[in-house]
């Protein structure tokens, strides 16, 4: 979001002169952060996260922060101080310029020097109401023709980023780039804002996690999710309908599941252009009270580098009617079985085939007209004797 597009003429106010800025005591703003050990101000892992700040009545830093990596010794003796993240189990890194909650509490060797304190920060100070960036910009203007600020020393103002648009009790986490975790319920008073309040009782709990939203480019509005046009998405549900659209689904004669976008009941709906599960040591373990069903448009693949069993209670079909979409209704043979009523079959014409290869007229000669055809099939049927063992599989088998 171009924040700056909306500030006007905040910036030749603040940003002209090198005089002292009157901030609150508690409030510091971001000049540089530790990311990791090729930062500046690195020293060890605990210095990870730490940002040095401009604090109350201090002048300028006299360093130009656009073009230039200052060392750790000009960050000091040009005024800036270092604070620490408060949180050990939570990281919020700010960015240049944002102003950070500033708290003075007891540091890491305080039992050992009475009094020892250390400055941590909170969180930055939401000014403009907007998970992308809060940047004051005041020092890191780049370009004031073109809007351009400096964050940090990657990234780029975005220029649509908008804060999910919140329902009454939610718990929301924004990112900074259109991805967040929304703990959240169904609202029969809010019918019509959201997708998953039609059903249910106000309170029935849901949870979405959604990494890329698909933002209207000309809007600024906050955003409400949308699992079909969203990157990649988790749903909890309990009582919500998911009006999500699936593009390809076979019915199936054996059972009927209820529609994807009907289903009422608590469920799991993980959806992306791509889904990948891997375990790397032991299984992936699929159970259902029920039923389980696979579909894809073009290719379905089950491979194993040993072994694959499909085992069926009752039945085990393969395909189904092109015409009809019936499940067939022809058998498999059994191999073995197959094998020895052909063998038998086989040995008994044989038997006839030299039979009649034998006959002979009333002058007892042979009757040439029946024993060359005999004799040629005699020979098929050794041949087709010796093939038959090939045509079992050697790695299918059923029952």
């Amino acid at each position: 979001m171009k924040i700056r597009n909306n500030l006007g003429s905040f910036y030749s106010v603040l940003g002209g002169n090198n005089s002292s800025e009157v901030l609150p005591p508690n409030v510091g703003r971001v000049f540089h952060v530790v990311m990791d050990s090729k930062s500046v101000g690195y020293d060890n892992s605990s210095d990870i996260g730490t940002v040095y700040i401009l604090k109350n009545n201090s002048p300028k830093p006299n360093i130009n922060f656009l073009n230039t990596k200052p060392t750790k010794e000009e960050l000091t003796s040009s005024g800036l101080k270092p604070a620490k993240p408060l949180f050990p189990y939570i990281g919020y890194i700010p960015l240049n310029e944002e102003l950070v909650l500033l708290l003075d509490l007891p540091s890491y060797n305080s039992d050992v020097i009475n009094g020892a304190s250390q400055t941590y920060y909170v969180t930055s100070i939401n000014l403009y109401n907007n998970p992308h960036h809060n940047s004051q910009a005041v020092y890191n203007i780049i370009d004031n023709t073109k809007n351009n600020i400096k964050l940090g020393n990657y990234i780029d103002e975005l220029p649509v980023v908008n804060p999910l648009l919140p329902f009454e009790g939610d718990v929301i986490l924004n990112s900074r780039w259109g991805a967040g975790l929304r703990f959240s319920s169904t609202f029969k008073f809010n019918e019509g804002e959201n997708f998953w309040s039609y059903t249910g009782k106000t309170g029935d709990p849901l949870t979405l996690l959604v990494n890329g939203y698909k933002f209207p480019t000309d809007s600024t509005d906050p955003y409400v999710e949308n699992i079909n046009n969203d990157k990649s998405s988790l749903y909890l549900t309990s009582t919500q309908v998911i009006p999500i659209q699936i593009g390809n689904i076979i019915i199936n004669p054996l059972f009927t599941p209820q529609s994807p976008e009907k289903y009422y009941n608590s469920q799991a709906i993980l959806s992306a252009n791509r889904i990948l599960i891997n375990s790397n040591k032991d299984e992936i373990l699929l159970y259902s009270k029920t039923n389980i069903s696979i579909s894809s448009k073009n290719t379905t693949f089950i491979s194993a580098a040993q072994n694959v069993l499909i085992n069926g209670g009752q039945y085990i079909f393969l395909g189904l009617n092109s015409n009809n979409g019936k499940l067939p209704t022809e058998p498999v043979l059994l191999g073995d079985k197959t094998i020895t009523l052909l063998n038998n079959l086989l040995t008994n014409l044989k038997t006839f085939s030299s039979a009649l290869n034998n006959t002979i007229d009333n002058s007892s000669r042979p009757l040439l007209s029946i024993s060359a055809p005999a004799s040629s099939l005699e020979g098929s049927i050794d041949t087709i004797i010796k093939q038959l063992e090939g045509i079992k599989s050697k790695k299918v088998y059923t029952i």
